[in-house]
């Protein structure tokens, strides 16, 4: 996969897991606990790190993502809860899902869906040649190349089908971000300084987030926006020294940017970007200062903010983080309790609904959605 993938692909992560250092818990129990329902793909393995690991979730509570087969093998999926199969509180919503791979794929992992249903990743053919490609909510899939033909990885589609991701070639040095129109016109940029661009989301307005390498190897934020500007920026606390620095991770329709930073030790911590520069950092609750104490991973309309920590036992927990700061700790009801499992949480969207994983005390691994109402109710609409 493509290099430093593991800044934001959950799939690394989960095997990064194994060692993360820890920290304590301080959870905060809501007066309802949210319905959680297990997502498991037909097909998915069942032996360790096997299983279904959920990356979107759409308005529509639609999830994709990737499945490790029997084989180890990775694979697209997507998901939506059968509302006719539905109980009258929605607690009893079985979901039904679809699996995919373009063609000639070894491999396929689907990142991002958007409102209609359009799904945007990448897959590797069968001589490990990373392409990307777009599934129509039909079931179509159109694959694509960047300009140099070679190694083109989709990471984000937005409303309006429109694809941001990178590529690169073995024979060009650095890593260039690029931008795929609805009609296939593709566009390539970097932000002024990199050497490696990984644009790593896109919202409605065309507006694109991610990060960057430079020369000393040290991580920059930016933002592109769709005229093609491009706005660097720097977490307070963000060290200088190699593979340092701020990692943008996700943008909401109104432009706010959640991410991470590692500071002048390593150590890892989050952060809010407001469309106006200012930034505000954050740490999980029960997360050791500065070990990973928080991977934000997505961030709604309203800023909620969901994302990842461990606690004191190498235990994994996933958070949601409100726009006024109050966190609340997700576990998932079968998650394991040793080191190494626990639930991690991937995406929200518009309407609350969580998705992500969980481990379980066999190591198998396991996706869910969160329901968002208060009144215990499964309400995709």
């Amino acid at each position: 996969m493509r290099l430093l993938a593991w800044k934001w692909t959950p799939a690394i992560f989960l095997i990064a897991a194994l060692a993360i250092p820890a920290g304590s818990v301080a959870q905060e129990k809501p007066d309802h606990q949210p319905t959680i329902i297990t997502i498991d793909v037909p097909g998915a393995g069942t032996g360790a790190i096997q299983g279904t690991i959920p990356y979107a979730i759409n308005p529509r509570g639609e999830v994709t993502g990737a499945y490790y087969d029997a084989n180890n093998i990775l694979h697209g999926f997507v998901w939506k809860c059968d509302r006719g199969r539905s109980g009258q509180d929605g607690k009893e919503c079985k979901g039904s899902s679809t699996t995919f791979d373009p063609p000639d794929s070894l491999l396929t992992i689907a990142y991002s869906i958007n409102p209609e249903g359009e799904i945007a990743g990448e897959y590797y053919d069968g001589n490990y040649r990373a392409h990307g490609f777009l599934r129509a909510s039909d079931g179509t899939i159109t694959t694509f190349l960047g300009p140099i033909l070679t190694n083109t990885y989709g990471t984000s589609i937005n409303a309006e089908g429109e694809i941001t991701g990178d590529y690169s070639d073995n024979q060009v040095a650095g890593i260039m971000g690029f931008l795929r129109a609805r009609d296939g016109t593709i566009t390539t940029f970097n932000p002024p300084g990199s050497v490696y661009t990984f644009p790593n989301s896109i919202n409605a307005r065309g507006e694109i987030a991610g990060d960057y390498l430079d020369v000393k190897s040290e991580f920059h934020g930016f933002l592109r926006t769709r005229n093609g500007n491009f706005a660097t920026f720097e977490a307070p606390g963000a060290g200088t020294g190699a593979y340092q620095g701020t990692l943008a991770g996700a943008i909401n329709s109104e432009g706010v940017i959640v991410g991470n930073y590692h500071d002048a030790i390593g150590l890892s911590h989050g952060f809010v970007r407001n469309p106006d520069g200012a930034i505000t950092t954050f740490d999980a609750p029960g997360a050791v200062n500065g070990t990973s104490p928080g991977l934000p991973q997505s961030i709604n309309p309203e800023g909620t903010i969901v994302g990842t920590f461990s606690d004191a036992n190498n235990i994994v927990h996933g958070f949601l983080r409100s726009r006024d700061g109050h966190f609340t700790t997700i576990d998932a009801p079968g998650a394991g309790a040793s080191a190494n499992q626990g639930t991690a949480a991937i995406s929200i969207n518009p309407e609350g609904l969580i998705t992500g994983y969980y481990i379980d005390a066999s190591n198998v691994v396991h996706g869910f959605v969160r329901e968002a109402n208060r009144d215990g109710r499964f309400r995709p609409q």
